[in-house]
């Protein structure tokens, strides 16, 4: 589960995949706020990977998977499923965050 983070941001720089969600809101930075998710996210794998202040790790994990629901959620004007670009890849892995933050 600890892993889930890398794989979306690593296929969205390669490939550029995401770069359309900012351009759709005329967000100008986009390559900034790839690079700054991709840290936000490699410090946090790292934490959650070598157990490393779980709870921390996985409340602050919890936080960013809202935020980056959120966004998607606004971007695709509520589309549910994960294939169409919806946000519930988003909000399942928040939650799990949530209960392992929860439980320690």
């Amino acid at each position: 589960m600890r892993a889930v983070f890398h794989p979306a941001y690593l296929r969205q720089i390669l490939r550029s995949g995401g770069a359309w969600i900012f351009r759709r809101r005329e967000v100008q930075a986009t390559g900034a706020l790839d690079i700054h998710g991709l840290r936000i996210e490699t410090v946090l794998a790292i934490g959650l990977v070598f157990r490393i202040y779980t709870t921390y790790a996985d409340a602050i994990a919890f936080i960013h998977l809202v935020v980056a629901a959120a966004a998607v959620w606004r971007v695709t004007r509520g589309k549910w499923l994960w294939n169409i670009g919806g946000y519930e890849y988003c909000v399942f892995w928040a939650i799990c965050c949530l209960v392992v933050a929860m439980h320690g």
